[in-house]
């Protein structure tokens, strides 16, 4: 996983940085959970790759494959989400 500073939210979008300064604009959607300017996330290359609304929430199935399963770092606490879809 790639991980990557939330330097801007615009509603659902979200511009991220990397260790290197590149910038990623996405598309995101969380369920249940306030993400802010500043919070870490950590995700696949893949989602960087295809530009799409993508939608995340709380982890419902096990067998989840590991490429739909992102990190936030929100608040100084870590937190697993699952991909619903994009």
């Amino acid at each position: 996983m790639k991980k990557l500073l939330i330097s801007d939210v615009d509603s659902f979008k979200y511009e991220l940085k990397d260790e290197n300064n590149n910038i990623y604009n996405c598309n995101f959607e969380f369920f249940d959970l306030n993400v802010n300017k500043g919070d870490i996330i950590y995700l696949s290359e893949e989602i960087l790759s295809y530009p799409m609304l993508y939608c995340f929430g709380k982890i419902r199935d096990e067998k989840t494959d590991e490429k739909d399963i992102i990190k936030l770092v929100c608040s100084g606490k870590g937190i697993y989400l699952q991909r619903y879809y994009g």
